[in-house]
């Protein structure tokens, strides 16, 4: 893995690319108790089609799409 220090907030990144074409970044936190992970994709905008090993398929063109069963929660001003 290739390591990027970020000096001005002392903490280290690690990334590396899967033979699949996914990079993959570590930010070490050894200070925390817990562990999280998080996925995040360059899908979007533009994107209105993709491909998962088969024939090409449409994607959502509209929006911001809820999940099933969330709560649509609004910031009240005041």
């Amino acid at each position: 893995m290739k390591q990027t220090f970020y000096e001005r907030i002392g903490e280290s990144v690690y990334r590396e690319v899967l033979p699949n074409g996914l990079q993959v970044c570590v930010v070490p936190k050894p200070e925390h108790a817990k562990k999280y992970a998080f996925f995040a994709t360059r899908y979007g905008g533009m994107d209105t089609r993709f491909c998962s090993g088969g024939p090409m398929m449409a994607g959502h063109t509209g929006g911001h799409r809820p999940l099933p069963g969330a709560q649509d929660v609004r910031h009240q001003g005041g």
